[in-house]
């Protein structure tokens, strides 16, 4: 018998990141390093895109699972 969606065992935060956290060690290195390069304004203007773009999808999928 299937789970309903959502139904399934949510893993605590501090041991999922024990299990695949040292596997994004390198690319969080990586990132932090560019980050590291971009003026105050530049990362105003990422961190609004992002937060835009993550709502425009949150709402498509919600409009995709009404229909």
């Amino acid at each position: 018998m299937r789970e309903a969606p959502g139904a399934f065992c949510r893993p605590i935060p501090e041991t999922l990141f024990a299990r695949v956290g040292p596997v994004y060690e390198g690319v969080t290195a990586r990132w932090n390093e560019y980050l590291e390069t971009l003026t105050d304004e530049q990362l105003e203007f990422a961190n609004e895109f992002v937060a835009r773009a993550a709502a425009f999808n949150r709402a498509q999928t919600e409009s995709l699972r009404r229909t």
